[in-house]
């Protein structure tokens, strides 16, 4: 009978290949800079930033997926909050959305992804029949690609969003509007 130990060094050597071309693909979209990124949402935002791209790296594509999302819906809640809108700690992603597009915390082609990306996510974190425009059984027939090609390339996809827009936003604006400022002031009185 083979230990555990020798088991996880087998596997890390057989894998080890597929490891570091996924950790090279997620170097292209995640460069490093001196400057970093301001991430809102507490710790965790962080935290999962972190772990969608472990999760990618490790061939663990639904955590990454599911996990990405996370990133960005506790990061736009963050924001929200930090801008004094008290409602944005039990916003919906989607309405998180709506906002963001309203309040210029991202381009229209971002909400565009954000959409595709919050609409992936659901097929995966929520049950479809089988015959549902998104779920996995259809897009398999659609696509002619099996389960594992389409969770890779969903999972590189949320990737490439939150890259993609943490690249470009590495540090979003925090404004409390002038009708806001004042309830606080007032409150602090």
């Amino acid at each position: 009978m083979v230990s555990l130990e020798d088991w996880l060094r087998e596997e890390d050597a057989q894998t080890l290949q597929e490891r570091v071309d996924r950790a090279e693909k997620l170097l292209k979209l995640f460069p490093d800079t001196e400057t970093g990124i301001l991430f809102f949402g507490g710790t965790e935002s962080y935290r999962a930033f972190v772990e969608a791209k472990l999760a990618y790296i490790n061939g663990l594509y639904l955590s990454a997926i599911l996990t990405a999302l996370a990133t960005i819906e506790r990061h736009f809640a963050g924001v929200f909050y930090a801008s004094g809108l008290d409602s944005a700690k039990r916003m919906s992603f989607e309405n998180l959305l709506k906002r963001g597009q309203k309040t210029g915390l991202f381009s229209d082609d971002h909400a565009e992804d954000f959409e595709k990306f919050r609409l992936i996510r659901n097929s995966y974190a929520h049950f479809r029949e089988p015959l549902h425009e998104l779920s996995s059984i259809k897009r398999m027939m659609q696509e002619e690609a099996g389960f594992e090609t389409i969770l890779h390339n969903d999972a590189l996809d949320a990737l490439r969003v939150m890259g993609r827009y943490f690249n470009e936003y590495p540090y979003p604006g925090v404004r409390v509007s002038s009708k806001e400022a004042e309830v606080k002031k007032s409150a602090d009185v």
